[in-house]
Formats: structure tokens, C-alpha cells, sequence
């Protein structure tokens, strides 16, 4: 666990806006900073209305809406600290639309999730990041305490061409606190995941050469990020920053990036 309080603005002269700008930065898609509501992701009140805007600060224009999906999930943004954060109240089913990014990425070979979140009495399914298409991404913590199944960690992936390419569920509890998840993978590899700069382990089946991951609108065709779209995987807790890339992030990148946001 992170185990510090909110610190400082870029405290360890990374530059940019709220978190700051981690080292590595290869393949950089989409980056939501939450740090910061006046120049960050979030630019609004609290609490956030059905249709808020959501920011990307990479500079491809991968946007994203707050939809809350007719249900009663509610989003503040908790700004009594140095640094702020989007949080979730509830698990009854809103989520954060991406239609920006569906449709417009295609043949990708790597792929790599970056999350900071602040875990509050986390149980459940918790999914931080979904696309469901032919190509399937899905990033879950399960945090049942037991019952009916260990704390476990898992990545649900997928290729166009529908090979399964899966992280497998991982016994790991995820205590209160700020922690920093990777999950990565590409070509003639294992998809692997990362906690709180410590490798979990790596999937089974490598990702087969000449196979990609397309975010091309295909089957239902929706990306979603911090929350599910249906009550039972919504994301409870604060997130931070969520990076997403076209690239597999080196292990010493892993370290570094986790140094970085642990010194924060």
C-alpha cells in the first residue's frame, strides 16, 4: 500500500497538471489527472452531474462523459486535500463513456493500463476499466473478503481475432490506501500485472504474433473507464490518475512510475 498521505503538487519536478507526468510516457493514448479541478480532467464542482466532462490530457482529444445510466451512482470530487479525486459512493451502475477512443484506435500489438486509485472499504467487483468488442479489455478487482471467493485480481483480455490472452484471477487484497495498478501485454508475450510496483504474475497464453487489440466499434463497441455499466462491477473508491497506452511498459518503468506516484 502507498501508505502517505495527499501530498503535493509535482513534488518530484515531473511537470504538468495535478499528479504530474510519471517517467515513462512511451505510447501515451489517454491520461486522466483528477489532482487538479481547475486545469486537470475534472474542471467542475461536486457533486458531478449525469453528462460531466472528463478530460484527456495526452493531447488526442480522448474525451469521456459521466453516464449514470438511469441509476442512483453517485461521483463527487473530494478536493479537501493537496490533491483531488473523482469518488464513487455507491455501486449502482454509472460509468464513464469513452466514445472518443472507440472507433479510432486499430492494430494495436501492446497495450497498457495504468491506474492510481485510493481503495475505501473496497468489496465486490470492482472494474476500473472495460472495452467490449471483438477485442475485449477488462480490468477487475474482486474484493469479497472470502465470501464467496478470495480478494483476488484478474485481467479479461482478449484479440480481435478472439484469442483469450487473460491474466488469471490472483489471490490479492487491496487494503484502504492509494495504490498503483498496471496491467500490460503485447505481442509474443503474457499479459502481466502489476501491484503497487510488485509483479503479480504473468497469463498463461501469449499474445500470438499478427493478432491485435482494435477499439473499432465492433459488437457493443463502448470503452468504460472508473465503473462498470451494470450495478454488480461498479468501481467503489477514489480514482486518481487512469493512462492508457500503446506500448508494454518495461518492469523498471513499472518501478519507476510507482516510485514516482509512492513519493508523491
Amino acid at each position: 500500500m502507498l501508505v502517505k498521505p495527499f501530498g503535493f503538487i509535482n513534488t518530484q519536478g515531473g511537470g504538468g497538471i495535478g499528479y504530474g507526468n510519471p517517467p515513462y510516457e512511451d505510447g501515451l493514448i489517454v491520461y486522466y489527472d483528477f489532482g487538479d479541478n481547475t486545469d486537470g480532467s475534472y474542471r467542475g464542482g461536486t457533486p458531478l452531474a449525469n453528462g460531466a466532462t472528463v478530460y484527456d490530457l495526452s493531447g488526442n482529444g480522448v474525451d469521456s462523459v459521466l453516464d449514470n445510466n438511469s441509476n442512483a451512482q453517485l461521483f463527487q470530487y473530494i478536493d479537501s486535500q493537496s490533491l483531488g479525486v473523482v469518488r464513487t459512493l455507491n455501486k449502482n451502475g454509472g460509468h464513464f463513456a469513452m466514445p472518443a477512443l472507440t472507433g479510432d484506435l486499430t492494430g494495436l500489438s501492446n497495450v497498457t493500463l495504468e491506474f492510481f486509485i485510493n481503495a475505501i472499504g473496497m468489496g465486490g467487483d470492482n472494474v476500473l476499466y472495460r472495452f467490449d468488442s471483438d477485442t475485449r479489455i477488462e480490468t477487475n478487482l474482486q474484493q469479497y473478503a472470502g465470501s464467496p471467493v478470495p480478494d483476488r485480481i484478474s485481467a479479461d483480455w482478449k484479440t480481435e481475432e478472439q484469442t483469450a490472452i487473460n491474466y488469471p484471477l490472483t489471490n490479492q487484497a487491496i487494503d484502504d490506501g492509494f495504490h498503483h495498478i498496471v496491467y500490460t501485454g503485447g505481442v509474443g508475450e503474457g499479459t502481466k500485472v502489476y501491484f503497487d510496483g510488485t509483479l503479480l504474475g504473468t497469463g498463461a497464453v501469449n499474445w500470438p504474433s499478427g493478432e491485435t487489440m482494435d477499439f473499432d466499434g465492433g459488437g457493443s463497441g463502448q470503452a468504460w473507464m472508473g465503473t462498470q455499466n451494470y450495478a454488480g462491477g461498479c468501481y467503489n473508491g477514489d480514482m486518481a490518475v487512469f493512462r492508457l497506452y500503446s506500448s508494454t511498459m518495461p518492469a523498471a518503468s513499472v518501478t519507476a512510475n510507482y516510485n514516482y506516484y509512492n513519493a508523491i
